[in-house]
């Protein structure tokens, strides 16, 4: 018999406790909070299957602000993995008074497992009636919610993956699925995407799951769509886009120089009156939390060991034996919808917006680390390569780049470089 605590701060002022014993007891053994004085001390200690939490708690406690209870008090102590079903008997006024939206935002911004919103009307019926059918509906319909939540929580065990990998272009996807034999490579299609999930075995041994996936378009929009599909349909808690960029020319980047930013520069946004345009700055951060876990004779290492490897398997790539060693950069990266191609560009929006070590421009990576802001629990990487400089566009390094920026990924996985 699945066991459920209900936390009601009515439970014996108005008879409440009758009627739930009357809809549930019948199929679940009911749990409930003893008293208000000690709440979440009680949350700590009883062990249940599922929660029927009422959504207004004024007659207890919060023991440690000692105001009444709020409901994300207390789904804050609530484990992750349990089911929730909310009970309320002033929806109308909550939704009129719009309390419910704060709620909500807590609620799928900490991914809390709440599976539906009973009315107390319903239970109020239903235990009245005579019928004995009817009278275990209520408790029916929340013991298949269960199986079915059980049978989903299977699935997404099968679907989670350790890291998730987004890119705009399929070029810049494919030199990372080249690491891998096609049999042991899963292709699957969602909507009109298509992912590509696998196993990386790192030197210790460990086996780190992946699903990736590239862009419909290229963009923040599409970048947005994917990086949210993919975190919230495998669960995944790291999340990186990888691909190529443009270079700042003062500020001496090469092409094949890596890119992590700390921080990416929507530099289109503004407002547009009678007065004109005035542009304002929108910014995403990113921790760069792996520039304190990589030395630079690592990162000298594996980028040698990426540039040889790819004159291997490119003979006739004769153009790239002539550039210069890749480095990393960690600075800032310009992020818009335009492909820029003109002298002094990239030069104009370091100076408008003040970011004198600006170095790079993309067209996703702003969307990208924003993800981080809005899935608190999903750390974003963005690793791009300079394919060329934004005062002479070229494809020419395209390939080049985008083998630099996968290799430098897969091989972070591979030696135990990302914190996961």
């Amino acid at each position: 018999m699945l066991k459920v605590l209900i936390i009601d701060d009515s439970w014996e002022l108005s008879g409440r406790d009758k009627v739930y014993t009357e809809a549930f007891s019948s199929l679940f053994e009911i749990e409930t909070l003893k008293s208000d004085s000690n709440v979440f001390e009680q949350l700590n200690n009883i062990d249940v299957d599922f929660y029927i939490i009422d959504i207004v708690l004024i007659h207890f406690i919060n023991p440690e602000k000692k105001e009444p209870l709020e409901i994300i008090d207390v789904l804050m102590r609530v484990p992750d993995n349990k089911p929730i079903f909310l009970v309320s008997n002033e929806y109308a006024n909550l939704v009129k008074e719009k309390k419910l939206t704060d709620l909500m935002t807590y609620i799928l911004g900490n991914h809390k497992n709440v599976i539906s919103l009973i009315q107390w009307s319903e239970v109020l019926e239903i235990s009245s009636s005579k019928t004995i059918l009817f009278k275990n509906s209520l408790a029916n319909r929340i013991e298949l919610e269960m199986l079915n939540y059980n049978e989903r929580k299977k699935n997404t065990n099968f679907m989670s993956a350790d890291i998730g990998i987004v890119t705009a272009l399929e070029m810049e996807l494919t030199p990372f699925l080249a690491k891998f034999t096609k049999e042991s490579i899963t292709r699957e299609r969602i909507g009109n995407l298509i992912v590509f999930r696998g196993v990386i075995q790192s030197n210790n041994n460990k086996k780190i799951k992946f699903v990736c996936a590239k862009q419909d378009r290229m963009g923040m929009v599409d970048n947005a769509f994917l990086t949210s599909l993919l975190i919230t349909t495998f669960n995944v808690k790291h999340l990186f886009h990888i691909g190529v960029c443009g270079g700042r020319e003062s500020e001496k980047m090469n092409i094949g120089d890596i890119v992590i930013p700390k921080e990416s520069i929507a530099y289109q946004g503004g407002k547009l009156s009678n007065k004109g345009f005035q542009s304002a700055i929108e910014s995403s951060q990113s921790d760069c939390l792996l520039r304190q876990l990589l030395d630079k004779p690592y990162i000298e290492n594996i980028l040698e060991n990426i540039v040889k490897q790819f004159h291997e398997e490119n003979p006739k790539e004769q153009r790239c034996l002539t550039l210069p060693k890749p480095k990393v950069a960690w600075h800032e990266m310009a992020c818009g919808d335009l492909i820029i191609d003109k002298k002094g560009a990239l030069e104009t929006i370091a100076d408008r917006f003040g970011k004198r070590k600006l170095c790079s421009i993309d067209m996703e990576s702003y969307s990208a680390l924003r993800a981080e802001m809005l899935f608190q629990d999903v750390k974003v990487t963005v690793i791009k390569s300079v394919m060329d400089k934004t005062n002479r566009k070229s494809d020419r390094y395209k390939d080049y780049a985008s083998y630099l920026a996968a290799n430098f990924l897969f091989l972070l996985i591979v030696d135990n470089k990302i914190p996961l």
